[in-house]
């Protein structure tokens, strides 16, 4: 594995459920890992039990609570981390890096079967597929690219799918040449990458591989399900709206708010030569 990249993962009091970590290891990926935790975590000695010292990165909460903006209060934030991350691989001259949630639990290859849309766990050569993302997003000058979600799949795996999937989740491959700022504590990713977007950074998921995460619980422990549990779907949806209010609404479904963003009025278009004035 090429040694100007890492995988960073973002982690909260789940020492002993980085289930990201795991998953990465046991799909082939032989590379640096380093495990993003904040100042205030209460199980930093926990994750010292379990991992090296060279795979742990501690940052000053209150000191990226400063330089971030979140436009809400909820008690608890990953963007802070993301930030902090963007800082990290500056420091550290990566050419390209992950920045991945904790709770990623399995990645499957999504393939076309005579028309029908199969998948496959993939078990080995993972290093492989992470360099062919890497070469994607350094020859074809791409700030961002994720993997497939399961709704990625809603219409199958044909080149319109591909397309439209303009905001990328969970699974954060950076090309570092680009300077990104995550803002917002609730669905920062989708907040960030229109953001990003109006700057003229593209950024999209490259579907060909699934990945799946942990359902939220109820009753589990760590990371952001606290803050998640402890507020209504109008206060989770309602920052996205506020930050791109030209290309998002919130839509009432039979249970709840939930964001719906206009990628005609979110992304910026190439303008045809036609239209250059004589």
């Amino acid at each position: 594995m090429r040694d100007d990249f890492v995988l960073f993962i973002i982690s909260h009091e789940r020492a002993d459920r980085v289930e990201t970590y795991s998953m990465f290891r046991n799909a082939g990926y032989t590379g640096r890992i380093c495990i993003v935790l904040d100042s205030e975590d209460s199980e930093i000695d926990k994750y010292h039990e379990r991992f090296k010292n060279d795979e742990l990165f501690i940052y000053d909460k209150e000191q990226w609570r400063e330089y971030t903006e979140v436009c809400s209060k909820v008690n608890g934030c990953a963007t802070y981390a993301r930030n902090a991350v963007e800082w990290c691989a500056k420091q550290e001259k990566l050419r390209a890096f992950i920045v991945a949630d904790d709770d990623l639990l399995r990645l499957r290859f999504r393939y076309d079967d005579n028309g029908v849309l199969r998948s496959t766990a993939i078990k080995s050569n993972l290093d492989e597929i992470i360099n062919t993302y890497i070469d994607f997003i350094v020859d074809l000058d791409i700030a961002c690219v994720s993997f497939g979600t399961a709704n990625s799949y809603m219409r199958g795996l044909t080149q319109e799918s591909v397309s439209n999937n303009r905001l990328p989740f969970n699974c954060f491959f950076r090309n570092n040449v680009y300077d990104w700022t995550w803002k917002s504590e609730i669905y920062e990713d989708a907040v960030t990458s229109i953001l990003e977007s109006w700057n003229g950074d593209f950024a999209m998921q490259l579907p060909f591989i699934q990945c799946d995460m942990a359902q939220m619980d109820v009753g589990a422990k760590g990371g952001m399900t606290d803050v998640y549990m402890s507020i209504s779907n109008y206060e989770k949806n309602m920052p996205v709206l506020l930050y791109a209010p030209s290309c998002v609404k919130l839509s009432l479904g039979k249970r709840s708010f939930i964001y719906q963003v206009s990628k005609k009025n979110a992304f910026p278009k190439l303008i045809s030569s036609s239209c250059k004035g004589k």
